[in-house]
């Protein structure tokens, strides 16, 4: 199974915050299935959990999917800065 992580939102600012930031930010999970096909799956602040209701051909059918549901891709500061 392929697993990709991502986490919601962007770092800045001390330790300590960025730590209270990150208990706030939903962590989301994008994986494949023994099917090739892909799927999302996120846990909340609040501790509910949510996954998608389908399997998608592609990774981006499947983030698509997720922006849906509130996911937003984090794209780190040097690739923005180019």
């Amino acid at each position: 199974m392929h697993r990709l992580h991502y986490q919601r939102g962007a770092l800045s600012g001390s330790s300590s915050s960025r730590k209270r930031r990150l208990l706030k930010r939903s962590d989301w999970t994008f994986k494949t299935f023994a099917d090739d096909r892909w799927g999302w799956h996120v846990t909340h602040p609040d501790g509910s959990k949510q996954s998608s209701a389908q399997r998608f051909l592609t990774k981006t059918e499947c983030v698509a999917d997720a922006t849906l549901y509130g996911y937003v891709a984090w794209i780190p500061e040097v690739e923005r800065r180019k």
